[in-house]
């Protein structure tokens, strides 16, 4: 049995329409720039804001009576250096686009082995924290013990991979701290915590 012609007419703009649609949406996902990634990209977002996770863990060190004291604000990462409840410098925290990347914490003295803590100290120069010039930022940490006045010099690099590594070469060490003005001997390749952190966040 035929169709009636206008009902025939009907079906037909209604398909036309649906094919707009479609179209008016294909075209719509086409227009932005590929990605390798499934979905919206608009919405993706690869890796962390440094500063803003800086900003969530000192309020959540704060909890502890842990003080933030310094804060320094690289290209690619934001550094912490928290405090005791007694003003005494104890913790570290580097943090890039990787989230944590460098977590050094005090280790409090006992009868066999003297306690340590750690020192996040400022560049020499403001905002300069390549000073050796070898195209690396460079994160400085004086670490000391408790019980007495022994302070050596630990030196990270920042990766542009987003990790942080310890410069175990002593000489390196030594050339960077003369160059922010610290007479401090390297700690030997002691390298603390890198890349995951202790018990405190």
């Amino acid at each position: 049995m035929a169709t009636p012609p206008r009902r025939l007419d009907r079906r037909l703009r209604r398909g036309a329409t649906g094919l707009g649609v479609a179209l008016a949406v294909i075209a719509a996902c086409s227009s932005g720039p590929s990605s390798p990634f499934f979905g919206d990209e608009k919405f993706l977002v690869l890796g962390v804001s440094p500063e803003e996770e800086a900003n969530a863990l000192s309020q959540e060190l704060a909890v502890d009576g842990r003080t933030e004291h310094v804060r320094l604000r690289g290209t690619t990462f934001t550094a912490l250096g928290f405090t005791e409840p007694d003003g005494r410098p104890a913790w570290v925290r580097a943090i890039t686009p990787r989230g944590i990347a460098l977590a050094l914490d005090p280790v409090a003295s006992h009868p066999l082995e003297r306690g340590e803590r750690y020192e996040l100290l400022a560049p020499a120069t403001p905002g300069l924290f390549d000073a050796d010039g070898d195209g690396f930022d460079e994160l400085l940490v004086r670490k000391s013990t408790y019980d007495g006045d022994d302070a050596c010099l630990l030196v990270y690099r920042v990766q542009n991979s987003g990790f942080v590594d310890l410069v175990t070469d002593g000489e390196h060490t030594r050339q960077v701290g003369s160059i922010a003005g610290l007479h401090v001997e390297p700690c030997h390749g002691e390298a603390g915590d890198a890349g995951a952190p202790d018990a405190a966040p």
